[in-house]
């Protein structure tokens, strides 16, 4: 990503929002407004607007932050976070 196209990005995004899509960053638990919603539909990248995961496989973890069993694969990347 060229510097360039990261201001493009903070253009659109509020600074957690960049630091979290941007930067592998969360929010604190509990405190998302997408940690308890349950509408139907798709949850989207919010910088990028592709589709992650339908509201159909999301369920309560317990952790804080919404969890899904399964996602769109084409467009995620699968890694093992030790932090």
């Amino acid at each position: 990503m060229t510097e360039k196209d990261d201001e493009n990005l903070k253009d659109g995004l509020s600074p957690e929002e960049h630091y979290v899509t941007q930067n592998k960053g969360t929010e604190p638990a509990f405190s998302g407004k997408y940690d308890n919603f349950y509408e139907k539909g798709n949850y989207v990248c919010r910088a990028c607007n592709i589709k992650l995961y339908k509201s159909e496989n999301k369920y309560d973890s317990g952790s804080g932050w919404p969890s899904f069993d399964r996602g769109n694969d084409e467009n995620i990347e699968y890694s093992v976070d030790y932090k």
